[in-house]
Protein backbone atom coordinates (compact mmCIF):
# COMPACT_ATOMS: atom_id res chain seq x y z
CA UNK A 1 0.00 0.00 0.00
CA UNK A 2 1.39 3.19 -0.91
CA UNK A 3 1.14 6.26 1.90
CA UNK A 4 2.54 9.45 1.62
CA UNK A 5 6.18 9.39 3.67
CA UNK A 6 5.08 11.60 6.21
CA UNK A 7 2.21 10.01 7.22
CA UNK A 8 4.14 6.96 7.05
CA UNK A 9 6.82 8.17 9.69
CA UNK A 10 4.00 10.35 11.75
CA UNK A 11 1.62 7.35 12.31
CA UNK A 12 0.31 9.68 15.10
CA UNK A 13 -0.49 12.39 12.93
CA UNK A 14 -3.05 9.89 10.83
CA UNK A 15 -6.84 11.06 11.97
CA UNK A 16 -7.55 7.45 11.39
CA UNK A 17 -6.42 3.94 10.18
CA UNK A 18 -4.61 3.24 6.97
CA UNK A 19 -6.58 0.96 4.73
CA UNK A 20 -7.55 0.40 0.93
CA UNK A 21 -10.60 0.07 -0.74
CA UNK A 22 -11.67 0.36 -4.49
CA UNK A 23 -11.25 3.82 -5.44
CA UNK A 24 -13.16 6.05 -7.88
CA UNK A 25 -10.86 5.37 -10.55
CA UNK A 26 -11.83 1.72 -11.42
CA UNK A 27 -11.59 -1.49 -9.87
CA UNK A 28 -8.33 -1.22 -8.41
CA UNK A 29 -7.37 -0.40 -4.55
CA UNK A 30 -6.53 2.32 -3.68
CA UNK A 31 -5.42 4.22 -0.44
CA UNK A 32 -8.31 5.81 1.99
CA UNK A 33 -7.82 6.53 5.69
CA UNK A 34 -10.97 4.98 7.72
CA UNK A 35 -11.98 7.31 10.85
CA UNK A 36 -11.10 6.06 14.25
CA UNK A 37 -14.11 4.42 15.80
CA UNK A 38 -15.07 6.69 18.78
CA UNK A 39 -12.59 9.39 17.71
CA UNK A 40 -14.37 11.95 18.43
CA UNK A 41 -15.58 15.24 16.48
CA UNK A 42 -13.30 15.80 13.59
CA UNK A 43 -12.27 19.68 14.83
CA UNK A 44 -11.13 18.02 17.97
CA UNK A 45 -8.77 15.51 16.23
CA UNK A 46 -7.13 18.56 14.32
CA UNK A 47 -6.52 20.68 17.35
CA UNK A 48 -4.71 18.24 18.86
CA UNK A 49 -3.02 17.04 15.49
CA UNK A 50 -2.03 20.95 15.02
CA UNK A 51 -1.24 20.81 18.42
CA UNK A 52 1.63 18.34 17.94
CA UNK A 53 3.29 20.19 15.10
CA UNK A 54 6.57 21.92 16.51
CA UNK A 55 6.49 25.49 17.79
CA UNK A 56 7.24 28.37 14.92
CA UNK A 57 6.45 25.57 11.91
CA UNK A 58 3.65 28.15 10.77
CA UNK A 59 3.44 31.98 11.44
CA UNK A 60 0.39 33.13 10.28
CA UNK A 61 -0.09 36.43 8.93
CA UNK A 62 -2.38 38.83 10.89
CA UNK A 63 -6.14 38.83 9.78
CA UNK A 64 -7.20 41.42 7.47
CA UNK A 65 -10.83 43.38 8.55
CA UNK A 66 -12.95 43.43 5.87
CA UNK A 67 -13.59 46.94 6.31
CA UNK A 68 -9.99 47.45 5.53
CA UNK A 69 -10.26 45.81 2.25
CA UNK A 70 -10.88 48.71 -0.79
CA UNK A 71 -14.65 48.22 -2.07
CA UNK A 72 -14.14 47.32 -5.72
CA UNK A 73 -17.43 46.15 -6.27
CA UNK A 74 -18.38 49.34 -8.09
CA UNK A 75 -15.97 48.36 -10.97
CA UNK A 76 -17.71 45.13 -11.60
CA UNK A 77 -20.99 46.09 -14.16
CA UNK A 78 -22.74 42.59 -14.78
CA UNK A 79 -24.74 42.03 -18.53
CA UNK A 80 -24.28 42.15 -22.15
CA UNK A 81 -20.83 43.29 -23.80
CA UNK A 82 -22.77 45.08 -26.26
CA UNK A 83 -24.03 47.55 -23.21
CA UNK A 84 -20.59 47.63 -21.79
CA UNK A 85 -20.65 45.49 -18.87
CA UNK A 86 -17.11 44.20 -17.74
CA UNK A 87 -18.33 40.16 -17.52
CA UNK A 88 -20.58 38.62 -19.38
CA UNK A 89 -23.97 37.61 -17.39
CA UNK A 90 -23.27 34.13 -16.64
CA UNK A 91 -19.57 33.51 -17.21
CA UNK A 92 -19.48 33.59 -13.78
CA UNK A 93 -20.96 33.25 -10.63
CA UNK A 94 -21.84 36.92 -9.21
CA UNK A 95 -23.34 37.02 -6.21
CA UNK A 96 -25.17 40.24 -4.33
CA UNK A 97 -23.69 43.41 -5.44
CA UNK A 98 -22.00 41.85 -8.24
CA UNK A 99 -19.14 40.36 -6.57
CA UNK A 100 -17.34 37.41 -8.34
CA UNK A 101 -18.09 34.02 -5.66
Amino acid sequence: MLVNEYFASHPEMVLGTHGQRRGIYGPGLSYTCYPHPGGGPLEAQLDAAFARFPAGIFTPEPNVLAADIEDDSALIEVGRAADGATIKEGSYHVGQGGRLC
